[in-house]
C-alpha cells in the first residue's frame, strides 16, 4: 500500500466531487476508493474543509484529520499530494520533507 498525505482540501483535493455520487474527481475521492492507499492524513487550515472531509472519510477511522500536519513517528511515507494554493506549497514541503517521500 501507497502510504499516503493529503494537504489541501479545496477543489481538486476534495470538494469537486463532493455532490456528484456517481464521479470521481478529487484527490480525496480517487485515494479512498483505491485499495492501492493507505492515507495516514488529511491537511487543511479551513475547519469547514475539516468536516467534509471527515464526513467523506466516515468508513476509514484511522486517517487524521486536521488543520495542522500532525507527526507520524516511524512511519515509512510513500506518498505527500499538495493540493493547497500555490502560495503554500513552499511551507507545505518544507513540513514534510522529513518524511522523505518516495
Amino acid at each position: 500500500m501507497i502510504k499516503t498525505i493529503l494537504i489541501g482540501l479545496g477543489k481538486v483535493g476534495a470538494i469537486y466531487d463532493h455532490k456528484k455520487k456517481n464521479s470521481t474527481c478529487s484527490h480525496l475521492d480517487v485515494l479512498l476508493k483505491t485499495d492501492r492507499y493507505k492515507v495516514l492524513q488529511l491537511v487543511d487550515k479551513d475547519p469547514k474543509k475539516i468536516e467534509l472531509a471527515k464526513k467523506k472519510a466516515l468508513n476509514h477511522p484511522s486517517i487524521i484529520i486536521d488543520t495542522k500536519l500532525q507527526k507520524l513517528n516511524n512511519v515509512s511515507l510513500d506518498l505527500v499530494i499538495i493540493a493547497s494554493n500555490t502560495e503554500s506549497h513552499e511551507r507545505n514541503i518544507l513540513d514534510v520533507i522529513d518524511y522523505k517521500p518516495r
